[in-house]
């Protein structure tokens, strides 16, 4: 994971996104807490892990280092992360949100740096470059 304050703040700002579509999603009525909660937790881990400030998460962060020793904010990050949810349940949420993200760049280009923060974020935490294989097989069977 190449993780730096740049995309520390990137995962910030996605996260930011994503818990505002979420609360106007279920405000519309359109989905229901609990699935997006679901949604949103790789994010929340994600952030976690990168060190974004959470403050839901602050108590939680500060038992576990208060175990570990109080140097050790990394290891307890880490572990709150993975209590949300483990590195390849991230993984796959971002490789689905960034390929998700690209298509719909493709034919709308004001979508473009949504599409660019997510594939900095993936690139960094280390997933699958990313293929538009969805396309590919249509073509192939033409």
């Amino acid at each position: 994971m190449l993780v730096n304050a740049h995309t520390a703040q990137l995962a910030a700002e996605e996260l930011r996104d994503r818990q505002t579509s979420a609360r106007r999603l279920i405000g519309e009525g359109k989905v229901t807490r609990a699935r997006a909660l679901a949604e949103i937790k790789p994010f929340v881990a994600l952030a976690c892990r990168w060190g974004v400030n959470l403050p839901e998460l602050r108590d939680e962060i500060e038992q576990l280092r208060g175990v570990f020793g109080a140097d050790d904010l990394a290891l307890a990050r880490r572990l709150v992360a993975d209590d949300l949810c483990p590195t390849h349940g991230i993984s796959d949420a971002l490789v689905k949100a960034r390929d998700r993200a690209v298509e719909r760049a493709l034919s709308d280009p004001t979508r473009q740096p949504r599409a660019t923060r997510l594939a900095m974020i993936a690139a960094a935490f280390g997933c699958p470059h990313y293929r538009a294989a969805a396309a590919e097989p249509e073509r192939k069977a033409a």
